[in-house]
């Protein structure tokens, strides 16, 4: 098993930018600052190796890591944080009662042959960062949902449709991502596996698999709607990738939008006040 490869930057001059759409933005409704980030873009070749393969399936895939620009606290603001707040270490820097974001984003298939195309979101936020990890089924290894995992037919070049397709996962469903990983993290820290011996199965894989299925929303799944935590993390950050089943040329573009509720969370274009580190620890389920 290879780990995800490299995102490949404009090959061939296929992504493109959309200058109108990243200019920045600002509305005045109550104090919220609203901007566009710089468009992000990352691609896929018809010369990637596999990032998973194990004789039966064979998965490629291209992922692009994203910052958001979140602000760090001070140090007054970080010596005022509540201890703490299970399962996290301490009160949350930045919640989504702070901070909204909306991804707007556009796929292109430059080949002549249409292809299926998933779409993966894994979230961060300033605890950490979700990694899917896989689930064996007896010989099987599956792939563990990933935060948002949308599978996407992309016209090719020869089919006389369109060979890009936009979509939007709108600031409901980047909330509802980070509440998922919220869920996830307690479901991680709080469910005990079996002991080893038992020959039980360790329930937190389909628990967390559970969480982030698409169809699966907070407040309609009791299952897992009792470990969300009392406060819910904003995102910070997330990790998007394109996975195929065969090598493909296509490209992916990002515009993404990021609405300050309350004026002192989100970095300004042009400002250099320190951001949040990246988060550095890794929650995960399965192997």
């Amino acid at each position: 098993m290879d780990g995800a490869h490299t995102p490949l930057r404009s090959p061939r001059g296929w992504i493109f930018a959309l200058t109108a759409l990243a200019a920045a933005s600002a509305t005045g409704c109550g104090g919220d600052e609203s901007q566009t980030l710089e468009a992000e873009a990352f691609s896929m070749t018809d010369a990637a190796t596999p990032f998973y393969d194990d004789g039966e399936l064979t998965l490629y895939q291209s992922q692009l890591p994203v910052q958001l620009p979140i602000l760090a606290p001070d140090e007054t603001q970080r010596a005022n944080l509540g201890g703490p707040l299970g399962p996290f270490p301490r009160e949350p820097w930045v919640t989504t009662s702070d901070i909204r974001v909306q991804v707007s984003w556009t796929l292109v298939n430059t080949d002549e042959e249409t292809h299926s195309v998933k779409v993966l979101f894994d979230p961060w936020n300033e605890f950490g960062r979700y990694v899917p990890g896989f689930t064996q089924d007896g010989d099987e290894a599956i792939p563990n949902f990933s935060g948002i995992e949308n599978l996407y037919v992309v016209p090719g070049t020869a089919s006389g449709e369109s060979p890009r397709i936009h979509h939007t996962f709108t600031f409901a469903d980047m909330e509802e991502l980070a509440a998922d990983f919220a869920t996830a993290i307690n479901i991680i820290e709080v469910v005990e596996p079996p002991p080893p011996e038992d020959g039980e199965d360790d329930p937190r894989p389909v628990y967390v698999n559970h969480t982030f299925a698409i169809e699966n929303r907070q407040g309609e799944t009791p299952l897992t709607d009792r470990y969300l935590p009392s406060a819910t993390p904003a995102l910070t950050g997330f990790d998007v990738a394109i996975r195929t089943e065969a090598p493909v040329n296509v490209a992916m573009e990002l515009i993404i939008e990021i609405v300050d509720l309350d004026g002192e969370r989100v970095r300004e274009r042009g400002e250099n006040d320190p951001l949040l580190e990246m988060p550095t620890q890794t929650y995960t389920v399965g192997g």
